[in-house]
């Protein structure tokens, strides 16, 4: 039996297993790059998400006069209990005019009777504010005011970075899933091709475990010099764009990745062999007890 263990099914003179170390290089380097696009869209998600949301309340002039500080406290006070609402903060009318110059018309001190009044409101961070409810309730308190989205850019923003790391990880999962079915089919080939060398195999006293760990090692090693390949090339590309301060699409910021989303990086080529052993032992077996 010694001799028998000796014995190897010629799979290298496989054409499709020629092919397997450059096709898994090719997808394990793919994968990396989704990988990176969606956890770096993760972290840019994560981030904005934690930046506060600022409104600003208008409150208009009436009647040729600019609302009154006792109305305006009202109102600041009103919102600052709000749920979710960290501060709301009355913009003095000496600070609104440092903002928009001298008004129109007059001198400084007659031309802040005619101005409308401002209010930050800044929400906690994570929290997102109800527009349309706060516009109600600000109306409700002030009839004639409104509410300005200070920020309307940062909504669009999270939500454009999580369609990305959606995206990106279904694309990586894909590719993943297409060096299993490239494993697959190369070892269903093999089998057929080797149909006579493993018949001679059995007669000699080779058992079908045998067998099937020549199928899977093979497979296991194609994917791992292709795949370490293409996962080293893949880092570098990262790299390379981490350290041109290449932005993420759509005008997102670009982030860096922590040393937890490298190690995520890194579990590309270890999930892809460990898929890769898995689908050739299954499909070794499943093709060895049909061609008894």
């Amino acid at each position: 039996m010694a001799s028998v263990l000796d014995l190897d099914l010629p799979l290298a003179e496989t054409p499709a297993s020629r092919l397997l170390g450059w096709i898994a290089g090719v997808l394990v380097f793919l994968a990396v790059l989704a990988l990176a696009v969606a956890v770096a869209s993760n972290g840019t998600a994560r981030r904005l998400g934690l930046e506060p949301r600022f409104v600003t309340i208008v409150l208009p002039a009436t009647l040729g006069q600019g609302p009154s500080d006792a109305e305006v406290a009202r109102v600041a006070a009103a919102l600052a209990v709000v749920e979710g609402v960290a501060y709301a903060r009355p913009v003095a009318v000496e600070e609104f005019l440092q903002l928009v110059g001298s008004w129109p018309g007059g001198e400084t001190g007659t031309a802040a009777l005619f101005l409308p009044r401002l209010v930050d409101v800044a929400f906690n961070p994570g929290r997102e504010p109800e527009l349309e409810r706060l516009a109600a309730d600000v109306a409700a308190l002030s009839p004639g005011a409104t509410v300005d989205d200070a920020r309307p850019r940062q909504t669009e923003s999270i939500r454009f970075a999580r369609m990305l790391r959606t995206q990106a990880q279904a694309a990586g999962q894909l590719l993943v899933l297409a060096l299993v079915a490239v494993i697959v089919i190369v070892t269903r080939t093999s089998l057929e091709l080797h149909r006579d060398t493993i018949d001679l195999l059995r007669l000699m006293g080779a058992p079908d475990a045998y067998i099937g760990r020549q199928l899977e090692h093979h497979a296991l090693g194609g994917v791992l010099r292709g795949g370490l390949s293409g996962f080293a090339v893949g880092v570098m590309v990262v790299l390379g764009f981490l350290l041109a301060g290449t932005s993420l699409p759509g005008g997102l910021p670009q982030v860096e990745l922590r040393p937890a989303e490298w190690l995520l990086l890194g579990c590309v080529p270890v999930t892809a062999a460990l898929l890769t052993a898995l689908a050739a032992r299954l499909t070794a077996r499943a093709g060895l007890a049909r061609l008894r």
